[in-house]
C-alpha cells in the first residue's frame, strides 16, 4: 500500500498527487512506517524533488523528510545520501531554496529548517553548517528572529544550538567573521533601561533597543537560546568574552521578567557561570569536568536537539 501511495505522488492528476503527499506526511509519524521508508532511494528522491524550483509539493516533501529524521535511522540514511557527490549538490540547492524567498512560488521551505535541526544531531552535519569556506552558518543566523514562521525560527535556533556543541568552532563563532553573540542575546533582550556602563560593554546591536523591544515569545526557544550561550561558555576564552560583552545584564533582566519556570532554571544556570569565579587550572573546560550533584546548576547539557 505504501509503495502504491509513493507511486501516486507522480500522478498527473494534481489532486491525486497532492493527496498522496499528504498521506505520506501523516503516516511518517508512525515508527513502523518510518522503518519501511528509511531507504536511500526514497530519501534521495524526496531531496531531489524538493530542490526543484517548480515542485508544487516541495513543502510536503520537506515535511516528510522532517518526520523521517526524527528517528536515528532516518538521520543516518539522510546523511549517507547527502555525503554523496549528488547529495552535496542537493544540500546546497536546498539551502538556496530555503534562503531565497522567490525560489519556488509553490513553497516556503520552512520545514527544511526542521530537517536541518534533526540531521545536525550528527557531528558531520554540524560541520557542514560550520564549514568556514561555505559559511553556511551566516545563512542561518537571520532566521533566529524570523517571526513569520515558528517552524523556520524554531528549526534554525535548534541548528545553531546543535552547532554550539562543536567546541573547536566556538571562538570562531564568537569572532568577527560570524559574530554569533548578538544573534543569541537579542531575542532574549527586552525594553528595560540598563546602566550606561553596561550599555557601553554590550554588542552594538543590543545598545539602546527602545521601549518597543519584545522578547522571543516562545518559552522553548528562549531555553534553546540560553542553552546555546551555555555551550559557548564551556571554554575559558569564550566564557571570558561573553562576560566582557555584558551578557549578564541581558540575562538579569530576562530573569526578572520571566514567568516560565523552565526558562528561569536555565537562566539561573547560565548566570551562575557568568558571575561565578573561574574554575581552577585544569578545570576550565566545563564539558570535561565531572560536576558533583550539589553543583548541577552549572552542568553542561550533553544532548543535541531533536526538532520534532
Amino acid at each position: 500500500v505504501i509503495d502504491a501511495v509513493i507511486n501516486l505522488t507522480t500522478d498527473t492528476v494534481e489532486g491525486v498527487a497532492d493527496a498522496a503527499y499528504t498521506v505520506l506526511v501523516n503516516i511518517t509519524g508512525d515508527d513502523s512506517t518510518v522503518k519501511y521508508l528509511c531507504k536511500q532511494d526514497f530519501i534521495e528522491s524526496l531531496l531531489q524533488y524538493a530542490s526543484l524550483s517548480t515542485a508544487k509539493y516541495a513543502d510536503k516533501a520537506c515535511m516528510i523528510l522532517c518526520n523521517l529524521t526524527r528517528f536515528a535511522e532516518g538521520c543516518d540514511v539522510s546523511i549517507e545520501v547527502l555525503e554523496s557527490e549528488n547529495g552535496r549538490k542537493l544540500f546546497q540547492q536546498l539551502l538556496l531554496a530555503f534562503c531565497q524567498s522567490d525560489y519556488n512560488k509553490y513553497a516556503t521551505y520552512h520545514h527544511f529548517a526542521a530537517f536541518l535541526a534533526n540531521i545536525t544531531q550528527a557531528e558531520i552535519a554540524r560541520r557542514w553548517i560550520l564549514c568556514k569556506e561555505d559559511m553556511t552558518i551566516l545563512k542561518c543566523l537571520p532566521y533566529v528572529q524570523y517571526y513569520d514562521s515558528i517552524v523556520r525560527r524554531r528549526g534554525m535556533i535548534a541548528v545553531i544550538k546543535n552547532c554550539c556543541f562543536e567546541s573547536d568552532y566556538n571562538e570562531w563563532l564568537l569572532g568577527e567573521e560570524v559574530d554569533i553573540l548578538p544573534h543569541l542575546l537579542l531575542p532574549l533582550a527586552g525594553p528595560e533601561e540598563l546602566k550606561q556602563e553596561e550599555i557601553d560593554d554590550l554588542p552594538l546591536d543590543l545598545q539602546y533597543l527602545g521601549d518597543d523591544k519584545v522578547r522571543e515569545p516562545e518559552a522553548d526557544l528562549r531555553i534553546m537560546l540560553i542553552e546555546s550561550l551555555m555551550q559557548l561558555c564551556a571554554t575559558k576564552s569564550c566564557r571570558i568574552y561573553i562576560k566582557e560583552k555584558m551578557a549578564y545584564a541581558i540575562l538579569r533582566e530576562l530573569h526578572q521578567w520571566e514567568k516560565n519556570d523552565d526558562v528561569i532554571v536555565a537562566c539561573e544556570k547560565l548566570v551562575q557561570i557568568l558571575i561565578g569565579d573561574e574554575p581552577e587550572t585544569g578545570m576550565e573546560n566545563l564539558r570535561t569536568v565531572a560536576v558533583p550533584d550539589s553543583y548541577r546548576a552549572i552542568d553542561m547539557s550533553d544532548t543535541t536537539v531533536n526538532n520534532s
